[in-house]
């Protein structure tokens, strides 16, 4: 009887790899049977030890960014890039923030081009879809994305599937999925949702209760390696089941909201983030004012991407870990 035919494992690279996302993946990636290698690639090394974790720092706001990506995935031979070098949260900095994120967005793809690699995994956010009083109840991966000037963190995100869309059409051969995470939440992960629940008080558009929608890190994980492994490419929303009025949120996590009227809103969040007290980006108001819920049909019928746990069990894991949970 002939010998099986040894199918051949994926080497797979990380941009971001020590950062709040790139933390999720790195164990998933690394304990899949299909992956044979990891390379992660950041300014400092991800706090993980693994028989097939790989590093080399890269600074995607240096000049020299495409020739030391190019240069370490022609190295270690890698197959596919997961995009991941994007900030957690909004920074003040946002001309560095721009350089990195945008920009560096551009050079990784570049990058890839030029070391002949065969898909790229990136993750985006729901947040681009913008939120507006005028949206459907769910939305899909073909809504037009909503450009914010006012908010570099949802801009940078947008300009860098705008270059991804690009890169499609000039580069067929290369396989791309973007994520668009709704806000991710859970026991270990800082994001803009759990700064926001995790403070001593929840700011509130007075007179607004829009219906939340989360995704656990648990499912991040998973289906950044189900894009990996598949062979679909597209724009994928990814999201828990269900929805929760924002107020049932704070409710759940303990939280106590601070309804603030719209015309005081911008100065009174100014204040509250200087004193510490809150983490709201004065910009990003209109986020809890209106709906910006996703459909998550599509990756579920071509990722098979199935979540584990519904906006209201990852809400509760993260308020659980905490110590801070409301009555269920």
């Amino acid at each position: 009887m002939p010998a099986k035919s040894r199918v051949k494992k994926l080497r797979v690279a990380v941009t971001g790899a020590s950062g709040s996302i790139g933390r999720l993946a790195l164990p998933k990636l690394l304990a899949s049977e299909q992956v044979e290698s990891v390379l992660a690639l950041d300014l400092s090394e991800p706090d993980l030890e693994h028989a097939k974790l790989r590093f080399a720092a890269v600074d995607l706001s240096r000049s020299s960014a495409v020739g030391d990506l190019t240069r370490a995935l022609k190295e270690s031979e890698i197959g596919c890039v997961v995009h991941l070098a994007f900030f957690s949260k909004p920074v003040r900095d946002s001309a560095f923030a721009h350089e990195v994120e945008a920009v560096g967005t551009g050079k990784v793809l570049t990058a890839c081009a030029a070391a002949g690699i065969k898909a790229l995994v990136m993750s985006s956010s729901t947040f681009v879809y913008g939120a507006e009083p005028t949206h459907p109840n769910f939305l899909t991966e073909d809504r037009p994305l909503v450009p914010h000037p006012q908010s570099r963190f949802v801009a940078d995100r947008i300009e860098a599937e705008v270059q991804v869309r690009a890169f499609r059409k000039s580069h067929p051969a290369l396989r791309s999925v973007v994520l668009r995470f709704a806000p991710i939440v859970g026991p270990s992960v800082d994001t803009p949702i759990t700064r926001y629940l995790g403070g001593p008080v929840a700011p509130m558009a007075l007179g607004h209760d829009p219906l939340v929608q989360c995704v656990h890190e648990d499912d991040v994980a998973e289906a950044l390696l189900l894009s990996v492994l598949s062979n679909k490419r597209g724009d994928f929303n990814i999201c828990g089941r269900g929805v929760l009025p924002l107020s049932t949120v704070l409710h759940l996590c303990g939280a106590r909201p601070l309804p603030l009227p719209l015309p005081l809103a911008t100065a009174a969040l100014k204040a509250l983030n200087a004193l510490g007290i809150t983490a709201v980006p004065p910009r990003l108001i209109d986020y809890l004012r209106y709906l910006w819920v996703a459909d998550g049909q599509k990756a579920e019928r071509e990722l098979h991407f199935r979540p584990r746990h519904s906006t209201r069990e990852a809400i509760l894991s993260f308020a659980q870990a905490r110590g801070s949970a409301g009555a269920a």
